[in-house]
């Protein structure tokens, strides 16, 4: 009965690490983590730039627009339609894009957390 007692005892410090991920593990994939943050902040940044362009060229769309009706000249008018109706769509991808990527920054937070945890 003390056999396996004993045996229990001397294996057990070589069972445990292999129950989940060792240190240098967690660490490693933290520091991915942090890489892939910064990654996705700096497509944050491209997206929002993207995004101010699109603002700006829809403004500059509504002005032609409006020129063209003004001076009644149908091709400036479509000209600025279809510069607004482009930052629309851009404006609108971009948008989206950001969303995608902040819900990714999420789902890194919550691991990372998870990880600094066990550390």
């Amino acid at each position: 009965m003390k056999t396996p007692l004993i045996l229990l005892t001397l294996l057990l410090p070589l069972m445990l690490p292999s129950c989940g991920p060792n240190e240098a593990d967690l660490r490693v994939e933290l520091q991915a983590i942090d890489s892939e943050m910064v990654m996705l902040r700096n497509a944050v940044y491209r997206h929002q730039s993207e995004m101010s362009q699109a603002e700006f060229a829809a403004l500059i769309g509504t002005f032609t627009t409006g020129y063209g009706i003004t001076s009644g000249d149908g091709d400036v008018t479509g000209e600025g339609i279809g510069t607004v109706v482009g930052a629309v769509s851009n404006y609108d991808i971009a948008s989206y894009s950001l969303e995608q990527i902040k819900e990714r920054q999420v789902e890194f937070l919550k691991r990372r957390l998870v990880i600094l945890s066990k550390l």
